[in-house]
């Protein structure tokens, strides 16, 4: 202790080796050399930590930013295919626009012309519908004739009452010794229709109405469907007609006349002679 040192107490509570200011210094100057030396190396791993998080950072950034930028290449040549196929419908619809009109100009003027005529012969027949037409009527005043009328509906239809109007049809005088035609409109298709049928069924048995003809109002073209019809049915029955044969059959077919020009009845070849 002569030198000023301190004396270290052993773990055995002898008097140790004794340590001296200067070894003490010495000591804490590298304590604090490695208290340093730790520093820096947590310093250098703090900014190889931050470097390496800051380039981690950098690379998901990149990839995350390549990603964004092919989705964004697929979404725009989606996009672009889906304007491209869209232009082609609008150009394939003008296509098709175009050839409708033309077809449409080209059958315009013939399609309109008989739509108008259908619409016109409806309202025709509609308006017709509850008419019918008397022939065969003397031609005298108004009153009589309103009265003829109503006494042959009457006997037509008893027990009904119908309301009519009628007037003659034509002018007068232009045929002399042939009475105009009568036309009567009723308020009712049911009663037009009712002394229509009862005409068909009662006129051949009142005398007094021999010669009177009921028919219905019916337009132009109705008139020729009906003559139409008429001749078709006239043709058919002279084309079908039933001739008997001297063998007893009955051959349907075209009329016509078979002659036979005598001799006995031809016999069946199958029957041998005795």
């Amino acid at each position: 202790m002569e030198n000023g040192g301190i004396p270290v107490v052993e773990g055995n509570g002898q008097p140790g080796k004794v340590i001296t200011l200067n070894n003490l210094y010495l000591l804490m100057v590298e304590n604090h050399r490695k208290l340093d030396d730790n520093q820096r190396k947590l310093d250098e791993n703090h900014r190889k930590l931050e470097k390496k998080l800051e380039d981690t950072l950098t690379e998901t950034s990149a990839e995350l930013a390549r990603k964004i930028q092919e989705s964004n290449e697929a979404l725009l040549k989606w996009v672009t295919k889906v304007e491209e196929d869209q232009m082609a419908i609008r150009q394939d619809l003008a296509k098709h626009v175009d050839e409708i009109s033309t077809t449409v100009k080209g059958f315009n003027t013939a399609v309109t012309t008989e739509i108008r005529e259908e619409i016109i012969e409806f309202e025709r027949r509609k308006q017709r519908q509850n008419n019918f037409i008397i022939f065969g009527m003397e031609e005298k005043d108004e009153q009589i004739d309103a009265k003829f009328v109503g006494t042959l509906i009457s006997k037509l239809c008893p027990g009904e009452t119908m309301k009519t109007r009628i007037f003659r049809i034509g002018k007068p005088g232009v045929f002399p010794r042939k009475a105009r035609p009568v036309l009567v409109s009723m308020d009712k298709l049911r009663d037009t229709r009712g002394v229509l049928n009862a005409a068909k069924s009662k006129m051949r048995i009142m005398p007094e109405y021999s010669r009177i003809t009921l028919k219905q109002d019916l337009t132009k073209k109705q008139r020729e469907e009906w003559q139409y019809r008429g001749a078709q049915k006239e043709s058919n029955a002279n084309l079908q007609s039933e001739v008997e044969t001297p063998g007893r059959a009955v051959v349907t077919g075209v009329k016509r006349r078979i002659q036979f020009r005598g001799g006995p009845e031809p016999r069946d070849p199958k029957i041998s002679k005795k």
